[in-house]
């Protein structure tokens, strides 16, 4: 009996200090030390984290109290100019092509409800011409045939050379 509790003894002790040091941030283990503690700086040798703000110290001014001073009500905050995003429609028009040509026929009748028809004709446009006629066959015939009307039209569109 002295022996199992010569061994057992030690390794309770040991492990309770090392899940203690765990729990207090000094020993950082995953799964027992907290995330606050955890993710704090240092080497968690005497780490304290609160959650009080940071606040720099004082300027020198002796008669300046501790209240944290306020900032003028008009001064501007500075505004980060970004550039604009260009946006080419034939881009993203052949990109989903390339997704619609996996796609089943009969199943663009509820896919295309929500779609003006110039769009859907510029996407038909880059698809392969097999698959698009699939789709206008099961299509209503009048949207189908303002759909070609539009295809014929931006199809048609002569870009000048403005090398010259």
């Amino acid at each position: 009996m002295k022996k199992i509790l010569a061994i057992i003894l030690p390794i309770l002790i040991i492990g309770g200090a090392v899940v203690g040091l765990a729990f207090m941030g000094v020993l950082k283990i995953p799964g027992l030390t907290p995330k606050k503690l955890m993710n704090a700086k240092g080497k968690g040798k005497g780490t304290v984290v609160t959650n009080a703000p940071v606040t720099p110290p004082p300027s020198g001014d002796k008669g300046s109290s501790d209240a944290p001073k306020k900032k003028p009500a008009d001064a501007p905050t500075p505004k980060v100019a970004s550039a604009p995003i260009k946006l080419d429609p034939d881009q993203g028009a052949e990109q989903l092509a390339i997704i619609w040509n996996q796609l089943d026929p009969s199943k663009f009748k509820d896919l295309l409800k929500d779609w003006k028809d110039p769009e859907v004709a510029r996407v038909f446009l880059k698809m392969k011409p097999d698959i698009v006629a699939g789709i206008l066959a099961v299509m209503d015939m009048k949207r189908a045939s303002n759909i070609s009307k539009l295809m014929e039209k931006q199809s048609s569109v002569v870009i000048e050379d403005q090398t010259s």
